[in-house]
């Protein structure tokens, strides 16, 4: 992945599930990512090991000078995971440029879990930004089919798979955002006193917001 893993993150939840997934079914877990130092998982007392690629850079930059960061990030990941002797390797965007520079890997098997269509969320108010936004989609298109298999987050995304990036139905996977089991089960209890019996209990999880739902 190419953010920290830290919960106050969006990808935080989300990519936590899949490792401790991967770890109850008995497999060796290595996370590659930025990060100040190692994290350790109290989730996962063993059989979990984390690489650290330098620290992801804050603050704000335009959009050619973010692309140059990003693509020197995902280089830098790309790399460690070649390097590492793995069966299976699990790449998390909403950095596309680790789907754009993914190379293609000769007996493994690879997932793209695509949390965000970022280049989408390209403004097409300016030329640079509509040209930069066809383009990358195009290069989506190619690069996509190297992966055994992609998870996507909702409706949306599975129809876009296939229709606009043509990828088949058989290849793609949704699992949606969302808690925990166990922040579920807390939740689960609030309220309950003060509502009329029969009726049905909302938990409703509103995450981060801003350009890609179209506050404006």
């Amino acid at each position: 992945i190419s953010y920290p893993l830290r919960r106050e993150l969006a990808v935080g939840n989300r990519i936590l599930s899949f490792l401790i997934g991967a770890h109850q079914r008995g497999y060796d877990v290595l996370l590659i990512s930025p990060g100040d130092e190692p994290v350790k998982l109290a989730q996962m007392p063993d059989r979990f090991r984390h690489k650290v690629v330098g620290p992801r850079h804050s603050g704000h930059a335009g959009f050619i000078g973010r692309a140059i960061r990003e693509t020197i990030l995902a280089r830098k990941l790309l790399k460690e995971s070649r390097n590492c002797q793995c069966e299976k390797i699990f790449i998390s965007i909403p950095s596309m440029f680790l789907l754009f520079l993914s190379p293609r890997q000769k007996g493994k098997s690879t997932y793209l879990d695509i949390r965000d269509l970022t280049w989408e969320y390209l403004s097409g108010n300016s030329w640079f930004q509509s040209l930069a936004k066809r383009f990358f989609r195009r290069v989506a298109k190619c690069r996509i089919g190297r992966f055994s298999s992609v998870i996507v987050t909702n409706p949306a995304e599975n129809r876009y798979l296939q229709e606009t990036l043509g990828v088949p139905e058989n290849k793609v996977t949704m699992i949606p955002n969302g808690i925990s089991t166990k922040q579920f089960e807390a939740l689960f209890g609030l309220g309950k006193k003060d509502r009329k019996e029969g009726d049905p209990i909302v938990v409703s999880y509103v995450g981060n917001v801003g350009l890609p739902q179209n506050l404006l």
